[in-house]
């Protein structure tokens, strides 16, 4: 396990193929520091492997919290939630509690509606600027594009809160993993490639958790080889269901809850990492002694469940 952990310097050889291949040779003569005392070389594996242990755990608990995740979704946004505060029954179960409509089975609460019939678009909001000229500009605001942040910049164009959806790309085909619209607060800026949405009869809160994993594909066009579009037409033909804004806010509620717990995880994970490459570099070189480690490390591994 010493070995195993043991950061090396090898020598790589350039073989007439291509292929970079390690010296074997090399590999076994190569010198490695390990503690005199074995006691110490079993702490800092104990140390090591407590990390990794708790980072494999970590990992489970978020691939198990985003699969509760989407389950837990695709109810809210079919079933709804009652006056109780509840996930309504199922319509194989009840059927008498919906009604069919251009989007299936909806509870009978909830409208049908379009984009263009709910929402205001603000793409007179958009602005490009290309990367060479925002580097002479930066400052304190976001840049979106239609996927994420791309930069920050020393002014904004946009301020409240809005929904983003990509206007072009191949991330429309991703809709079950990665999420198709971003919701924004704030004073910030977004390029020509993504719809700037707005709440008219319904929450701008809404129209994200809506269309965040909806496949939309039926309303893209295509550009060239496998570049899909969703120009203004399209969007403005988007279905949305329409519950009351209660029961909207409800909705966004619990799905925001979902995603700060995935959030939280995530942020467990990576400062779990950081401290395992630390510590590596510290331990395995010396520099830091094993005995006053241990136990901060065991409490670390025990309030996150490891």
């Amino acid at each position: 396990m010493w070995f195993y952990r043991q950061p090396m310097l090898l020598t790589f050889q350039q073989q007439t193929t291509g292929i970079i291949n390690l010296k074997f040779e090399e590999y076994l003569n190569a010198a490695i520091d390990i503690p005199a005392n074995l006691a110490e070389q079993r702490a800092i594996a104990q140390i090591l492997d407590t990390l990794d242990t708790a980072i494999r755990e970590t990992e489970a608990l978020i691939d198990k919290l985003k699969a509760v995740k989407q389950g837990l979704l695709n109810d809210l946004l079919t079933r709804g939630i009652n006056a109780n505060g509840q996930l309504r029954t199922p319509q194989s179960e009840a059927p008498q509690l919906y009604k069919e409509s251009p989007l299936g089975w909806i509870p009978r609460e909830w409208e049908a509606s379009t984009v263009g019939d709910c929402c205001d678009v603000h793409n007179n909001l958009r602005f490009p600027i290309a990367s060479e000229v925002r580097e002479k500009m930066q400052g304190e605001y976001p840049y979106y594009g239609p996927t994420g942040l791309l930069d920050y910049i020393n002014e904004y164009r946009v301020d409240g809160t809005y929904t983003l959806i990509g206007e072009d790309g191949d991330h429309f085909l991703k809709f079950e993993s990665r999420p198709m619209t971003q919701l924004v607060s704030g004073r910030f800026n977004v390029n020509n490639h993504a719809h700037l949405l707005k709440g008219r009869s319904c929450l701008t809160e809404w129209i994200d958790v809506w269309f965040r994993h909806r496949d939309i594909t039926l309303y893209l066009t295509r550009q060239g080889a496998g570049r899909f579009k969703l120009n203004k037409a399209g969007l403005l033909h988007l279905f949305i269901a329409l519950p009351s804004q209660d029961e909207q806010q409800a909705i966004c509620a619990t799905a925001a809850q979902q995603e700060a717990r995935i959030t939280t995880e995530v942020e467990c994970r990576a400062k779990l990492l950081c401290q395992k490459a630390g510590l590596m570099e510290d331990l395995l070189t010396g520099r830091v002694r094993v005995t006053p480690l241990l136990e901060s490390i065991q409490q670390t591994a025990a309030l996150t469940g490891a």
